[in-house]
Protein backbone atom coordinates (compact mmCIF):
# COMPACT_ATOMS: atom_id res chain seq x y z
CA UNK A 1 0.00 0.00 0.00
CA UNK A 2 2.64 2.59 0.98
CA UNK A 3 4.85 1.96 -2.32
CA UNK A 4 1.41 2.29 -4.32
CA UNK A 5 0.65 6.39 -2.58
CA UNK A 6 4.18 6.58 -3.17
CA UNK A 7 4.05 6.47 -6.64
CA UNK A 8 1.01 7.85 -6.66
CA UNK A 9 2.38 10.98 -5.18
CA UNK A 10 5.51 11.03 -7.61
CA UNK A 11 3.08 10.79 -10.80
CA UNK A 12 0.60 13.66 -9.75
CA UNK A 13 3.96 15.98 -8.85
CA UNK A 14 5.73 14.86 -12.33
CA UNK A 15 2.10 15.56 -13.95
CA UNK A 16 1.80 19.15 -12.42
CA UNK A 17 5.05 20.21 -12.90
CA UNK A 18 5.25 18.71 -16.29
CA UNK A 19 1.85 20.85 -17.23
CA UNK A 20 3.22 24.09 -15.26
CA UNK A 21 6.55 23.77 -17.51
CA UNK A 22 4.40 23.39 -20.58
CA UNK A 23 2.55 26.52 -19.54
CA UNK A 24 5.78 28.43 -19.42
CA UNK A 25 7.66 27.28 -22.35
CA UNK A 26 4.41 27.96 -24.60
CA UNK A 27 4.49 31.46 -24.25
CA UNK A 28 5.73 33.12 -27.57
CA UNK A 29 8.76 34.99 -27.22
CA UNK A 30 8.68 38.78 -26.76
CA UNK A 31 4.86 38.47 -25.55
CA UNK A 32 5.05 41.51 -23.57
CA UNK A 33 5.80 43.81 -26.29
CA UNK A 34 3.50 46.37 -27.63
CA UNK A 35 2.58 47.64 -30.92
CA UNK A 36 5.65 48.69 -33.03
CA UNK A 37 6.00 50.18 -36.90
CA UNK A 38 7.35 47.17 -39.11
CA UNK A 39 6.71 48.77 -42.39
CA UNK A 40 6.43 52.84 -43.69
CA UNK A 41 4.88 53.20 -47.26
CA UNK A 42 5.78 55.73 -48.87
CA UNK A 43 3.64 57.77 -51.39
CA UNK A 44 4.77 58.44 -54.59
CA UNK A 45 4.49 62.55 -54.97
CA UNK A 46 4.02 63.04 -58.83
CA UNK A 47 0.49 64.31 -59.26
CA UNK A 48 -1.54 65.08 -62.42
CA UNK A 49 -4.17 66.32 -59.96
CA UNK A 50 -2.49 69.33 -57.95
CA UNK A 51 0.65 71.04 -57.44
CA UNK A 52 1.29 70.36 -53.91
CA UNK A 53 2.84 67.15 -51.41
CA UNK A 54 0.97 64.42 -50.78
CA UNK A 55 -0.39 64.87 -47.09
CA UNK A 56 -1.74 61.31 -46.21
CA UNK A 57 -4.74 62.08 -43.84
CA UNK A 58 -7.57 59.95 -43.17
CA UNK A 59 -7.74 56.16 -43.99
CA UNK A 60 -10.23 53.41 -44.09
CA UNK A 61 -10.07 49.98 -44.78
CA UNK A 62 -11.90 47.51 -46.85
CA UNK A 63 -13.73 44.79 -44.53
CA UNK A 64 -11.60 42.07 -45.84
CA UNK A 65 -8.61 44.11 -44.79
CA UNK A 66 -6.99 43.57 -48.23
CA UNK A 67 -7.11 47.17 -48.90
CA UNK A 68 -6.49 50.11 -47.32
CA UNK A 69 -7.33 53.63 -49.17
CA UNK A 70 -5.66 57.15 -47.94
CA UNK A 71 -6.56 60.91 -48.84
CA UNK A 72 -3.63 62.57 -50.19
CA UNK A 73 -4.84 65.78 -48.57
CA UNK A 74 -2.65 68.13 -51.06
CA UNK A 75 -2.29 67.11 -54.46
CA UNK A 76 -6.22 66.07 -54.97
CA UNK A 77 -5.93 62.69 -55.02
CA UNK A 78 -6.80 59.44 -52.98
CA UNK A 79 -4.23 56.08 -52.91
CA UNK A 80 -5.18 52.37 -53.00
CA UNK A 81 -2.60 50.40 -50.73
CA UNK A 82 -2.47 46.55 -51.15
CA UNK A 83 -2.34 45.51 -47.15
CA UNK A 84 -0.17 41.94 -48.40
CA UNK A 85 2.68 44.04 -50.02
CA UNK A 86 2.55 47.36 -48.45
CA UNK A 87 2.63 48.80 -51.94
CA UNK A 88 0.54 51.43 -53.91
CA UNK A 89 -1.53 49.58 -56.52
CA UNK A 90 -3.64 52.55 -57.55
CA UNK A 91 -4.15 56.33 -57.38
CA UNK A 92 -7.57 58.43 -58.42
CA UNK A 93 -8.36 62.44 -58.59
CA UNK A 94 -10.54 63.32 -55.87
CA UNK A 95 -11.87 66.37 -58.12
CA UNK A 96 -10.74 68.85 -55.90
CA UNK A 97 -7.10 69.86 -53.97
CA UNK A 98 -8.02 68.83 -50.41
CA UNK A 99 -9.86 65.11 -50.57
CA UNK A 100 -10.41 64.74 -46.70
CA UNK A 101 -13.01 61.46 -45.57
CA UNK A 102 -13.66 58.20 -47.05
CA UNK A 103 -15.31 55.26 -46.18
CA UNK A 104 -15.48 52.04 -48.46
CA UNK A 105 -18.71 50.23 -48.86
CA UNK A 106 -19.78 47.31 -46.59
CA UNK A 107 -18.80 44.81 -49.92
CA UNK A 108 -15.56 47.17 -51.03
CA UNK A 109 -16.84 48.00 -54.17
CA UNK A 110 -17.02 51.96 -53.34
CA UNK A 111 -15.41 54.37 -52.38
CA UNK A 112 -16.77 57.69 -50.60
CA UNK A 113 -14.41 60.24 -50.54
CA UNK A 114 -15.47 64.42 -49.61
CA UNK A 115 -12.79 67.40 -49.91
CA UNK A 116 -12.26 70.12 -47.23
CA UNK A 117 -12.11 72.79 -50.08
CA UNK A 118 -15.22 71.79 -51.95
CA UNK A 119 -18.68 70.84 -51.56
CA UNK A 120 -17.85 67.50 -54.01
CA UNK A 121 -18.48 64.12 -52.81
CA UNK A 122 -16.96 61.60 -55.34
CA UNK A 123 -17.97 57.96 -55.49
CA UNK A 124 -15.27 55.93 -57.05
CA UNK A 125 -15.51 52.10 -58.51
CA UNK A 126 -12.41 50.72 -55.92
CA UNK A 127 -11.62 48.07 -59.00
CA UNK A 128 -9.90 50.22 -61.24
CA UNK A 129 -10.31 53.83 -59.24
CA UNK A 130 -12.65 55.17 -62.02
CA UNK A 131 -15.25 57.90 -61.21
CA UNK A 132 -18.66 56.65 -60.20
CA UNK A 133 -20.16 59.75 -59.82
CA UNK A 134 -19.80 63.79 -58.06
CA UNK A 135 -22.01 64.39 -55.79
CA UNK A 136 -22.63 68.50 -54.67
CA UNK A 137 -23.22 67.87 -50.94
CA UNK A 138 -22.74 71.62 -49.69
CA UNK A 139 -20.63 74.76 -49.38
CA UNK A 140 -16.73 74.30 -49.25
CA UNK A 141 -15.41 74.17 -45.38
CA UNK A 142 -13.15 72.31 -43.54
CA UNK A 143 -14.02 69.35 -41.66
CA UNK A 144 -16.15 67.27 -44.16
CA UNK A 145 -16.29 63.13 -42.69
CA UNK A 146 -18.19 60.05 -44.33
CA UNK A 147 -19.49 56.97 -42.95
CA UNK A 148 -21.10 53.87 -44.62
CA UNK A 149 -23.74 51.67 -42.87
CA UNK A 150 -24.91 48.15 -43.64
CA UNK A 151 -26.05 47.55 -47.05
CA UNK A 152 -29.51 46.71 -45.87
CA UNK A 153 -29.72 50.55 -44.71
CA UNK A 154 -28.72 51.86 -48.36
CA UNK A 155 -27.53 55.25 -47.59
CA UNK A 156 -24.46 57.40 -47.05
CA UNK A 157 -23.64 59.83 -44.47
CA UNK A 158 -21.75 63.08 -45.43
CA UNK A 159 -21.06 64.84 -42.03
CA UNK A 160 -20.20 68.65 -42.02
CA UNK A 161 -18.13 69.75 -38.99
CA UNK A 162 -18.66 73.46 -39.49
CA UNK A 163 -22.05 73.32 -40.13
CA UNK A 164 -23.12 70.58 -37.56
CA UNK A 165 -25.18 69.03 -40.84
CA UNK A 166 -25.85 65.43 -41.83
CA UNK A 167 -26.40 65.07 -46.01
CA UNK A 168 -27.79 61.71 -46.89
CA UNK A 169 -27.08 60.32 -49.65
CA UNK A 170 -29.52 57.00 -51.31
CA UNK A 171 -26.77 54.13 -52.14
CA UNK A 172 -29.33 52.67 -54.99
CA UNK A 173 -29.08 55.56 -57.66
CA UNK A 174 -26.20 57.63 -55.78
CA UNK A 175 -28.49 60.89 -55.38
CA UNK A 176 -28.95 63.36 -52.28
CA UNK A 177 -32.53 62.78 -50.44
CA UNK A 178 -32.19 64.80 -47.57
CA UNK A 179 -29.73 67.03 -45.53
CA UNK A 180 -30.63 67.96 -41.67
CA UNK A 181 -29.25 69.94 -38.88
CA UNK A 182 -27.58 67.61 -35.38
CA UNK A 183 -26.85 70.61 -33.64
CA UNK A 184 -24.37 73.65 -33.85
CA UNK A 185 -20.56 73.16 -34.71
CA UNK A 186 -17.94 72.58 -31.96
CA UNK A 187 -15.33 74.54 -33.90
CA UNK A 188 -13.14 72.02 -34.33
CA UNK A 189 -11.65 69.78 -36.86
CA UNK A 190 -12.38 66.44 -35.87
CA UNK A 191 -12.94 62.53 -36.88
CA UNK A 192 -16.40 62.99 -35.79
CA UNK A 193 -19.06 60.44 -36.96
CA UNK A 194 -19.44 57.08 -36.19
CA UNK A 195 -22.17 53.87 -36.30
CA UNK A 196 -23.50 51.34 -34.55
CA UNK A 197 -22.98 47.83 -35.48
CA UNK A 198 -26.31 47.65 -36.91
CA UNK A 199 -26.36 51.08 -38.69
CA UNK A 200 -29.17 52.01 -37.10
CA UNK A 201 -28.12 55.02 -35.35
CA UNK A 202 -25.01 57.01 -35.64
CA UNK A 203 -23.09 59.57 -33.14
CA UNK A 204 -21.46 62.32 -34.67
CA UNK A 205 -19.56 65.18 -32.53
CA UNK A 206 -21.58 68.46 -32.07
CA UNK A 207 -21.14 71.53 -29.79
CA UNK A 208 -23.47 70.02 -27.50
CA UNK A 209 -22.32 66.97 -27.09
CA UNK A 210 -22.80 63.88 -29.42
CA UNK A 211 -26.02 63.70 -31.81
CA UNK A 212 -27.40 60.49 -32.05
CA UNK A 213 -28.75 59.98 -35.33
CA UNK A 214 -31.76 57.42 -35.99
CA UNK A 215 -31.05 56.25 -39.45
CA UNK A 216 -34.53 54.97 -39.82
CA UNK A 217 -35.81 58.43 -39.63
CA UNK A 218 -32.84 60.74 -40.61
CA UNK A 219 -33.27 62.65 -37.47
CA UNK A 220 -31.92 63.62 -33.87
CA UNK A 221 -34.30 61.98 -30.97
CA UNK A 222 -31.61 62.81 -28.69
CA UNK A 223 -28.13 63.76 -27.76
CA UNK A 224 -25.42 62.70 -25.04
CA UNK A 225 -24.21 65.78 -23.09
CA UNK A 226 -20.50 65.67 -23.34
CA UNK A 227 -17.89 68.48 -23.72
CA UNK A 228 -14.37 69.52 -25.75
CA UNK A 229 -13.94 66.50 -28.56
CA UNK A 230 -12.27 65.58 -31.52
CA UNK A 231 -12.38 62.21 -32.09
CA UNK A 232 -14.74 59.18 -31.69
CA UNK A 233 -15.35 55.35 -32.71
CA UNK A 234 -17.42 52.39 -31.69
CA UNK A 235 -17.05 49.27 -29.06
CA UNK A 236 -17.29 46.36 -31.89
CA UNK A 237 -20.28 45.18 -29.75
CA UNK A 238 -21.71 48.04 -29.59
CA UNK A 239 -22.25 48.65 -25.96
CA UNK A 240 -19.92 51.85 -25.73
CA UNK A 241 -18.24 55.34 -27.26
CA UNK A 242 -14.73 55.62 -26.87
CA UNK A 243 -14.41 59.91 -27.08
CA UNK A 244 -10.80 61.56 -27.72
CA UNK A 245 -10.75 65.08 -26.36
CA UNK A 246 -11.66 66.69 -23.19
CA UNK A 247 -9.72 67.58 -19.75
CA UNK A 248 -7.38 69.54 -21.63
CA UNK A 249 -7.73 67.99 -25.05
CA UNK A 250 -5.63 64.84 -23.51
CA UNK A 251 -8.36 62.25 -22.09
CA UNK A 252 -10.14 59.24 -23.87
CA UNK A 253 -13.27 58.62 -22.32
CA UNK A 254 -15.86 55.63 -22.57
CA UNK A 255 -19.41 56.39 -22.57
CA UNK A 256 -21.39 53.88 -21.86
CA UNK A 257 -24.50 53.98 -24.15
CA UNK A 258 -27.06 51.69 -21.53
CA UNK A 259 -27.75 55.00 -19.71
CA UNK A 260 -25.09 57.74 -21.83
CA UNK A 261 -22.94 58.18 -19.09
CA UNK A 262 -19.05 58.16 -18.90
CA UNK A 263 -18.20 54.86 -16.78
CA UNK A 264 -14.05 55.47 -17.17
CA UNK A 265 -11.96 57.86 -18.48
CA UNK A 266 -7.61 57.88 -19.45
CA UNK A 267 -5.01 60.45 -19.72
CA UNK A 268 -3.55 59.53 -23.33
CA UNK A 269 -1.51 62.61 -24.11
CA UNK A 270 -1.59 66.23 -25.55
CA UNK A 271 -3.69 66.59 -29.73
CA UNK A 272 -5.25 63.34 -29.84
CA UNK A 273 -6.67 63.37 -33.38
CA UNK A 274 -8.11 60.08 -34.13
CA UNK A 275 -9.11 57.00 -32.21
CA UNK A 276 -9.64 52.92 -33.42
CA UNK A 277 -10.48 50.15 -31.35
CA UNK A 278 -9.26 46.57 -31.58
CA UNK A 279 -11.62 44.06 -32.66
CA UNK A 280 -11.82 41.92 -29.13
CA UNK A 281 -12.58 45.62 -27.78
CA UNK A 282 -9.72 45.19 -25.15
CA UNK A 283 -7.36 47.80 -26.85
CA UNK A 284 -7.21 51.15 -28.58
CA UNK A 285 -4.88 53.34 -30.72
CA UNK A 286 -4.95 56.79 -30.17
CA UNK A 287 -3.06 58.92 -32.47
CA UNK A 288 -1.47 62.36 -30.95
CA UNK A 289 -0.57 64.78 -33.46
CA UNK A 290 2.12 67.03 -31.88
CA UNK A 291 4.08 64.42 -29.85
CA UNK A 292 3.88 62.29 -33.83
CA UNK A 293 3.28 59.12 -31.33
CA UNK A 294 0.57 56.89 -31.14
CA UNK A 295 -0.81 55.83 -27.93
CA UNK A 296 -1.66 52.22 -26.84
CA UNK A 297 -4.10 52.27 -24.29
CA UNK A 298 -5.24 48.89 -22.77
CA UNK A 299 -9.13 49.55 -22.27
CA UNK A 300 -9.51 46.91 -19.43
CA UNK A 301 -7.07 48.38 -17.15
CA UNK A 302 -7.88 51.65 -18.54
CA UNK A 303 -3.96 53.01 -18.60
CA UNK A 304 -1.91 53.48 -21.90
CA UNK A 305 0.75 50.96 -21.91
CA UNK A 306 3.03 51.52 -25.36
CA UNK A 307 3.96 54.69 -27.08
CA UNK A 308 5.36 54.74 -30.46
CA UNK A 309 6.77 56.84 -32.58
CA UNK A 310 5.80 57.88 -36.47
CA UNK A 311 6.41 60.29 -38.64
CA UNK A 312 5.62 64.13 -38.23
CA UNK A 313 1.89 65.03 -37.91
CA UNK A 314 -0.46 62.02 -37.61
CA UNK A 315 -3.74 62.18 -38.36
CA UNK A 316 -5.94 59.56 -39.51
CA UNK A 317 -5.61 55.66 -38.38
CA UNK A 318 -7.31 52.64 -39.76
CA UNK A 319 -7.65 49.21 -37.67
CA UNK A 320 -7.77 45.61 -39.48
CA UNK A 321 -10.71 43.27 -39.23
CA UNK A 322 -8.62 40.69 -38.05
CA UNK A 323 -6.76 43.04 -35.25
CA UNK A 324 -3.26 41.82 -36.40
CA UNK A 325 -1.89 45.87 -37.71
CA UNK A 326 -3.13 48.74 -38.15
CA UNK A 327 -2.20 51.93 -40.53
CA UNK A 328 -1.44 55.35 -39.79
CA UNK A 329 -1.28 58.32 -42.41
CA UNK A 330 1.86 60.36 -41.73
CA UNK A 331 0.42 63.64 -43.04
CA UNK A 332 3.39 66.00 -42.27
CA UNK A 333 1.16 69.28 -42.08
CA UNK A 334 -0.04 69.12 -45.25
CA UNK A 335 3.38 67.71 -46.73
CA UNK A 336 3.88 63.97 -45.40
CA UNK A 337 4.30 61.58 -48.22
CA UNK A 338 3.67 58.07 -45.98
CA UNK A 339 2.01 55.33 -43.76
CA UNK A 340 2.80 53.83 -41.13
CA UNK A 341 2.15 49.75 -40.40
CA UNK A 342 1.60 48.89 -36.59
CA UNK A 343 1.85 45.42 -36.09
CA UNK A 344 -0.35 44.47 -32.96
CA UNK A 345 1.28 42.40 -30.19
CA UNK A 346 -0.60 42.82 -27.03
CA UNK A 347 0.90 41.52 -23.21
CA UNK A 348 -0.26 37.76 -23.01
CA UNK A 349 0.57 35.63 -19.73
CA UNK A 350 -0.76 32.76 -21.47
CA UNK A 351 -0.49 31.01 -24.72
CA UNK A 352 -2.41 32.10 -27.39
CA UNK A 353 -4.32 28.75 -26.80
CA UNK A 354 -7.38 31.04 -25.37
CA UNK A 355 -9.36 29.84 -22.27
CA UNK A 356 -8.73 26.49 -23.23
CA UNK A 357 -4.96 26.73 -21.31
CA UNK A 358 -6.79 28.35 -18.31
CA UNK A 359 -7.61 24.59 -17.01
CA UNK A 360 -4.42 22.94 -17.86
CA UNK A 361 -3.10 25.62 -15.45
CA UNK A 362 -5.59 24.87 -13.14
CA UNK A 363 -5.37 20.99 -13.50
CA UNK A 364 -1.73 21.29 -13.30
CA UNK A 365 -1.61 22.87 -9.98
CA UNK A 366 -3.64 20.82 -8.60
CA UNK A 367 -1.97 17.83 -9.52
CA UNK A 368 1.20 19.27 -8.29
CA UNK A 369 -0.48 20.33 -4.58
CA UNK A 370 -1.75 17.12 -4.53
CA UNK A 371 1.41 14.71 -5.84
CA UNK A 372 3.03 16.73 -2.93
CA UNK A 373 1.13 16.68 -0.06
CA UNK A 374 0.22 12.67 -1.19
CA UNK A 375 4.06 12.39 -1.29
CA UNK A 376 4.06 14.05 2.47
CA UNK A 377 2.16 11.76 3.56
CA UNK A 378 3.27 8.60 2.16
CA UNK A 379 6.66 9.16 3.29
CA UNK A 380 5.79 9.92 6.69
CA UNK A 381 3.48 6.37 7.14
CA UNK A 382 6.96 4.43 5.71
CA UNK A 383 8.56 5.91 8.68
CA UNK A 384 6.40 4.86 11.25
CA UNK A 385 7.81 1.87 13.04
CA UNK A 386 6.21 -1.56 12.32
CA UNK A 387 5.25 -3.48 15.70
CA UNK A 388 6.60 -6.90 16.10
CA UNK A 389 3.43 -7.98 18.13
Amino acid sequence: MRRRTVWASLVGVVSGAAALWGITTALPAGAVTGPAVDATITIPTASDCAAQSTGPFKVAMSSDGLYTYATLNGDGRVARLDNATNTVVGTACTGARYPEGLAVSADGTRLYVTNGASSNLRIINTADMTTVKDLDVGGSSDGVDVVTVPAAIGKVYVFRHTEASIVVVQTSDNTVIKTFSVGTSSGRRAQGIVASPDGSKLYALVNEGIAVIDTTTDSVPSTITLSDTTGIAMAPDGSSLYVIGGAGDNSLRRVRLSDNSVVSTVTVGSGPRAIVITPDGKHALVILNPANVVAAVDLVANAVTHTVAVPPSPYGAAMAPNGLFAIVANWGGGYGDSLSRLSLAWPTTLPPTGSNSDWVVVVGMLLLVLGAVAFGFGGRRSRTPVSNQ
